[in-house]
């Protein structure tokens, strides 16, 4: 988790809850014939903003500026 966190930082704070949810509601709709509701109401358009941040995040990481190099990665490869 600890390498996750320092290579994508986004994925683990937006991906893996969104993920870990989809497979709970997914198994219960599956048992119950119903989708789980959110436990949390965020208003209609925030879907858009977040998805909207992380592609900012994506496309910013990976300009070339030194005022943006905290977004990038470790430059250090993956330990084979």
């Amino acid at each position: 988790m600890v390498g996750a966190w320092r290579f994508n930082p986004a994925l683990v704070l937006v991906g893996l809850p969104l993920l870990g949810w989809l497979v709970v509601s997914a198994i219960a709709a599956l048992v119950t014939g119903r989708w789980l509701r959110a436990p949390i109401a965020l208003p209609p358009r925030a879907g858009w903003w977040i998805a909207a941040l992380l592609v900012a995040y994506m496309v910013l990481r990976n300009v070339p500026v030194q005022s943006l190099d905290w977004l990038r990665p470790p430059d250090h490869a993956l330990p084979a």
